[in-house]
């Protein structure tokens, strides 16, 4: 048996995974336990309807009000349906029991583990996480992200270089930046157009630099024809956000034409 953690896993181990999963929601649901599902195995269940393959760690979250009163039984029942308990922290601020099925933890482990609530901050918390309790109180109130958007896991060499490719193809074919952030910075007014244009000048010619170099452009031709010196100072008095890219120049056109926001005094 392959025991190594990164890698796919097989239909048998999926298969004997998925059965596991079942028979631990079916104790939960025997001791009146609220379960919830997170992390890997959230996104598997959302986005293939099925595990993650590469992902060995099963997380199940409870309420650590209820699971603080019935973490015994629930220890008792996992032994009694043939799980491996491997620990129990029973203190309430980091409340959890790990354990394994029928495969070696390197195939798949599985915690169930307790999220407490901290009425002064309103937000349900366990050891360095924390969430707003409106995420968890309502879960009839989550939406799914729809078209749009795009989810990449990189947990192996092979989802990282499709995880690549993909950024890149986007890149080239929009013709701006995922994940830039002196331009993040300039759109925020963080930093000046002339601190943005200093960096440009300090960095070596590539791409990257090309690419921000045709920003610190696209203001200065607007500015220019407008007759102004700051740009964000402009579009933060007239509470507008522009997405800065190779069309800037034309979507502050659009601006003007449409909004009168850039008047020249």
């Amino acid at each position: 048996m392959n025991t190594n953690k990164v890698r796919d896993r097989t239909p048998e181990e999926l298969l004997v995974k998925k059965n596991e999963f079942l028979k631990i929601c079916d104790i939960l649901d025997q001791l009146n336990i609220e379960y919830f599902l997170q992390t890997g195995i959230l996104l598997g269940a959302i986005r293939e309807q099925n595990f993650v393959k590469w992902d060995w760690g099963v997380d199940i979250s409870v309420f650590s009000d209820e699971l603080v009163h019935k973490i015994g039984f629930l220890e008792e029942k996992l032994t009694k349906d043939g799980f491996k308990i491997l620990s129990v922290n029973k203190k309430k601020d980091d409340l959890k029991i790990f354990f394994r099925g029928k495969y070696p933890l390197e195939v798949t482990g599985y915690t169930v583990f307790g999220w407490s609530y901290s009425k002064i901050k309103d937000v349900y918390w366990r050891t360095d996480y924390s969430v707003p309790s409106k995420f968890l109180d309502n879960f009839s109130k989550v939406e799914l992200f729809g078209r749009g958007f795009a989810w990449l896991d990189s947990g192996t060499s092979q989802s990282l270089y499709d995880a690549s490719n993909y950024i890149a193809s986007i890149e080239r074919r929009q013709g701006m930046k995922i994940g830039c952030p002196e331009e993040a910075a300039l759109i925020r007014g963080f930093i000046s157009l002339k601190e943005l244009e200093k960096i440009v000048n300090q960095m070596p010619i590539c791409d990257y630099s090309n690419y921000l170099m045709r920003i610190v452009e696209g203001y200065q031709t607007v500015l220019r024809k407008h007759g102004f010196s700051n740009a964000y100072e402009l579009m933060k008095e007239k509470r507008q956000t522009v997405n800065i890219n190779m069309t800037f120049v034309n979507e502050l056109k659009q601006l003007d034409e449409k909004n009168s926001i850039i008047n020249k005094s």
